[in-house]
């Protein structure tokens, strides 16, 4: 096996980790809404685009139905992150009903709001 990362990872570097981070950008990033998520973005000067997750237990209150949707959110992330048109800070926040959504639909709802806020 080697230990070069594969281009299509999602490195620890690419997730927005701390508190500050998320509330940095919920208050100073530009909103866009969709059904079933609302993207939160802002242009970054850091070396790569860093994504954010929340999913809180308002939606579902069983951890394994919240983590699927988190999987879900990622791989749609991860799949198109070369697409961006530059860097920069995004956090997705999960509304009700995305758990019942398929993965092609939260793909569409996520790329669509990426197009709405410019960033692909």
């Amino acid at each position: 096996m080697s230990s070069k990362k594969s281009a299509r990872s999602y490195p620890a570097s690419m997730r927005i980790k701390r508190r500050e981070d998320f509330v940095g950008l919920q208050e100073s990033g530009s909103k866009v809404s969709a059904r079933n998520l609302l993207l939160i973005y802002s242009q970054s000067d850091k070396a790569t685009s860093r994504f954010g997750i929340v999913v809180t237990r308002k939606l579902d209150p069983r951890a394994t139905v919240r983590n699927r949707v988190k999987r879900k959110i990622r791989e749609v992330l991860r799949l198109n992150r070369c697409n961006l048109l530059g860097n920069f800070e995004i956090l997705i926040i999960a509304r009700r009903g995305i758990a019942e959504c398929s993965f092609q639909e939260i793909e569409k709802q996520i790329l669509e709001s990426l197009r709405r806020a410019k960033c692909i």
